[in-house]
Parts: C-alpha cells; structure tokens; sequence
C-alpha cells in the first residue's frame, strides 16, 4: 500500500516523504521510552496491542525532527500509515485547511492551529456507544451522544487513570481516563449534530452522521510551527503522564489549550471510514463502478495530476462545501481499501497491475534517498 498512497499523493501534486523506516527502533522519545515493567504497558488483551509500547508516539518525534528547519508558514500533510488515498490536488486541500482553520487564527493574533481528521467513534478510551454530555447551559441539562453502532468500539483504555492539569471547570485539577469522551463533547460536540437512530417523522431510516467530532491522531495538516508548537507540549505532557497512546495523549493536550487543534468534523479535509456506510454517507457508493463522476479509460488520465473535472462525492448533508480531499481507512473501514485501489488504478491514478507491480517514487527521509518502483 506504500505505493498506492505515493502514487495519490503524486498525482495530487506532491512527494510523498517517509518517514521511520530506518530508525523506528533505534530511536528514543524523550525521557525514555515506555517500559514494559510498569502499568502503563499495554495489556496483551487490548485490540491494538504492540510489543513496543513507544511505537505510536515515535511517528510524532519522527516528525518533529523532518520539520525542525522548516519555514514556519510552510504546511505540512501527515497520515500514519499506508491506509491512505489521496483523491483531490493538494492546492485544493491547502485551501481546505486555511478555510477551518482561518477563523481560528485571526482570533488568536495570527496562530495557526493544528487540524485533525474526525471520527465517529471515541477511541480508546471506554464508553458503551451511549456518551451522557453536560450542557453549556449547566443546571443539571445534558444531551446524550449516540455513537453509530457499526463505528462503536472501545478499548477501555486506562479508565482509571488520572491525568493531572487543568481540563475545564468541572476538571479543574485531573480528569480520568472514563470521563474524557463526554469532556471532550462538551468542549467541541453539538447536540444539534449528534447521530440520532430515528428519522424526523419516526418512519423511516434515520439521516446518515454527517459529523465526525472525536479527534484522529494519525491524520493532520498545518504549518510547520503549529505542529512544532504542538509537538512540543505533547512530549512535555507525556513526561508528566506516561500516556502513550497517541490517539489519547493528543485529546488530553488540546482539551487543555483549545487554541493547539481542532478537528475536521464535517469530513472535508479527511474522510475517516470507519463505521462508515458507503451507500449512506456519500452522494455516490463508495468505489462502486461509479465514484468518479467524470469517467475515463486509464489512457486518458495525465500521468501524475488529477485533471479538472476528475469528481468524486460530497459527504450527504453534512454542510461542507467540498468533497474529502483524502480517505483514510481506518478501523473497519479497510474493508472498502482494496475495491478503491482497483477503482483508483482503472482511472489511471495507479500504476501497475497490483500490489506486486505497483508504480511509485517517494523519498525516504532517514536515508536522504528517492526511491522508485515500477
């Protein structure tokens, strides 16, 4: 899948530049890595169990170190692994980013945020797909957040935890690992946007979830001195916590300090698919013979751009003005990968025949070296 993302990205106007496959084991986060002899390891019976407790945060450091001379308005894509297929230019993204986050950077003096794709589900930390969020309005109103169920998973990760630092009024001092899904909706969600299991006249299908509110750690975008910025408190936070997890430490930072991130809720930026229904989300199935709506044998298609015109569908309802410029298949939302990269290579935005044949060029930032295949 290396070079199915390498091959989007090119045709999206880009390199891709990789990023650890050299120095994945040898390096080191700062203040040392996570031991397996403490409690913070994690437990062989989680559904994301690694044998390097460290490995999720290590992508961050990697990243760090690329951006560290960087001029600081330069903007930088970051996905975490090979799940990932770019479908619209990188000119187009970019405006993508400066529209969401724009409005976040006037009101702070010109500080650029950090945006992270969205998702349906609240991962890892535990809840049961029914999240209880209090109301800005106080006096005892809440709003209940009903996660769909096919994207409804957790891993109940250190429900017991408390992580010291001030996290709201109501979690002045420490928050546990139990209460962070609802703190988090209470800070970011929308009763208004909240999937519901029943349509407006109580008859038929309910509206597909056009909001993805929880936070992605391995999809971002933004210049390079937000995630510096950014990266920078997320290793300081981890001394003070030992959490390791990424998809959990980088929630905990921005519930602290709003201004780091915010999340690409309406999918506009980054499409995250799991507990995503291919005939329900998009104007057009997911990948089904018909998702370009400009149809063109492979011959047709310039090697290396997605031509104007090349259209691929809105999300339904979901007010973005924009289709996602990038899927990302996570979670069970591989299961939809490999009819994309088929559909992909029919279009003529992949090379080869198939995974064995595939035709890419990346560069391989640890060895300082292009590579090509195919």
């Amino acid at each position: 899948m290396l070079c199915h993302l390498a091959r989007t990205v090119e045709a999206a106007g880009g390199w891709l530049h990789v990023l650890g496959l050299r120095d994945g084991q040898k390096s080191r986060l700062p203040g040392g890595d996570v031991s397996t002899e403490t409690d913070s390891a994690t437990r062989d019976d989680e559904p994301w169990h690694f044998e390097d407790k460290s490995i999720m945060l290590k992508k961050h450091l990697f990243l760090l170190r690329a951006i560290k001379r960087l001029p600081a308005n330069t903007t930088v894509v970051f996905v975490d692994a090979f799940d990932v297929l770019f479908q619209r230019p990188l000119e187009e993204l970019l405006q993508s980013y400066e529209r969401i986050a724009g409005p976040a950077a006037r009101a702070s003096a010109g500080t650029w945020p950090v945006v992270y794709g969205g998702e349906l589900n609240c991962w890892p930390f535990p809840h049961r797909g029914r999240i209880r969020v209090r109301s800005p309005s106080g006096k005892g109103a809440h709003w209940i957040h009903k996660i769909p169920p096919d994207a409804s998973q957790s891993a109940n990760h250190h429900g017991c935890w408390r992580y010291p630092g001030h996290y709201s009024a109501l979690h002045p001092q420490n928050i546990s690992g139990d209460q962070v899904c609802t703190e988090w909706l209470a800070q970011r969600g929308d009763p208004s946007k909240a999937p519901t299991d029943r349509s407006e006249d109580g008859k038929g299908d309910p509206p597909p979830p056009t909001n993805f509110p929880f936070l992605c750690a391995g999809t971002f975008v933004g210049r390079a001195s937000a995630l510096r910025r950014l990266l920078h408190r997320l290793f300081v936070l981890f001394r003070e916590t030992q959490e390791y997890h990424d998809q959990a430490l980088i929630p905990l930072l921005l519930l602290r300090d709003q201004q780091l991130g915010i999340v690409d809720d309406a999918a506009e930026i980054f499409l995250g698919l799991h507990g995503h229904d291919e005939f329900w989300d998009l104007e057009r199935p997911l990948c089904r013979g018909s998702y370009f709506s400009d149809q063109r044998s492979a011959a047709e298609v310039k090697a290396g751009s997605f031509k104007e015109g090349f259209g691929v569908p809105r999300m339904r309802d979901s007010g973005s003005i924009v289709p996602p410029a990038v899927l990302h298949f996570n979670g069970n939302g591989k299961r939809h990968l490999w009819r994309c990269a088929e559909e992909f290579r029919e279009q003529g935005i992949l090379g080869g025949e198939g995974e064995e044949t595939a035709e890419c060029t990346f560069f391989d930032h640890d060895r300082r070296a292009w590579y090509r295949y195919g």
